[in-house]
């Protein structure tokens, strides 16, 4: 979907929400003000008045002030009401519904992160009654369902496709030298040199850090995992990349306190080969395929008939390219859906 306002809470997930209905173009003199119309089909003032008013109620960041942003802000929200009548229409077509069990299964989902009367309070705060909560979780389902049956099924990553991909960006997989370290944090040098003298005489390390040690670490004996340079503060990195494995540091000095540190393992510099990358290469290659396979769908719905002759659409130099289908696409895009910039600037939430 176009990138609109974001929800919070409870909404969040809703960004894929049901179209707030369209009604055809009254071609009478009393037709009601339009402020788009989406390949012949209109959406009111009022209609879209609702939806700005929805946005602005969830949108988790600050909300616009200056003329500018609002109107940025308004033609955010149409975009993607938009998109979303487009998605809602080619999944009817295509006989895409979800079972009312389903729909119960996500409202459950939703009430599960709230405790006691949370829900409730969210649903006020947002002024969305549960009704509304149903439909709109349904019509995201329903969205969803059309994206994987009828754009993702069609999205594969070759071997070909990951291996290239993989030589263009060995680098990122370039292991750096790790070290496993765990530390003891109290609030005085001389409660460092007394946990010190006791691991010396026998007490283990473990055991120190659990009885004495300030850091929240201490339940796991002060385990701080694998970290490379350039994570921790510099005092850390010194003492821990300079031990040797087993052993136990001096009293080292920080803003938070007194440490004393041992080195509990180590990781030499590697280049991760393809064969441990895989898989993340193929997830990565995916995600990425389908986020353009969602555009490249939206921008098809947008075009409406007129997508299938962008299909061979040819660039400057003769050739048939994805930017020549896409700035096709656009145009075609942009000639079936008209919005109205001066109805547009004036609508009130």
């Amino acid at each position: 979907m176009a990138q609109g306002p974001r929800s919070r809470a409870l909404v969040a997930l809703l960004c894929l929400a049901a179209s707030l209905g369209c009604r055809e173009r009254n071609r009478g003199t009393d037709r009601p003000t339009e402020v788009a119309q989406v390949n012949g089909v209109g959406i009111s003032v009022d209609q879209f008045a609702q939806e700005l008013a929805f946005a602005r109620r969830t949108s988790a960041g600050v909300l616009p002030q200056t003329d500018a942003e609002n109107l940025a802000f308004r033609r955010a929200t149409l975009e993607d009401m938009i998109d979303r009548i487009l998605v809602l229409n080619a999944a009817h077509e295509a006989g895409i519904s979800v079972s009312a069990e389903k729909v119960d299964r996500e409202m459950l989902r939703l009430q599960a992160d709230y405790h006691g009367a949370g829900f409730n309070e969210a649903l006020a705060e947002g002024q969305i009654s549960q009704q509304e909560l149903r439909e709109r979780s349904r019509a995201r389902l329903v969205a969803e369902r059309y994206f994987v049956d009828e754009v993702f099924a069609r999205v594969v990553v070759t071997d070909t496709e990951v291996e290239a991909w993989y030589r263009a960006h060995e680098a990122d997989f370039a292991q750096p030298e790790q070290v496993r370290a765990a530390q003891i944090v109290v609030k005085t040098p001389q409660d460092a040199q007394r946990i010190l003298q006791k691991i010396r005489e026998g007490m283990s390390f473990d055991e120190a850090a659990r009885r004495f040690s300030l850091s929240p670490d201490a339940k796991v004996g002060g385990d701080l995992g694998f970290f490379k340079k350039g994570v921790m503060p510099p005092a850390f990195e010194q003492t821990c990349f300079a031990l040797q494995n087993g052993k136990v540091s001096e009293v080292v000095g920080s803003e938070y306190g007194y440490h004393l540190f041992k080195l509990l393992d180590r990781k030499g510099a590697e280049q991760r080969p393809l064969a441990k990358v895989r898989g993340e290469v193929e997830k990565l290659l995916l995600q990425k395929k389908r986020e353009d396979a969602q555009k490249k769908a939206l921008a098809e719905l947008r075009a409406g008939p007129d997508a299938a002759g962008c299909k061979s659409a040819r660039g400057d130099g003769g050739i048939v390219s994805e930017d020549a289908i896409a700035a096709c696409l656009k145009k075609a895009g942009e000639a079936r859906i008209q919005i109205d910039e001066a109805v547009l600037a004036k609508v009130q939430p």
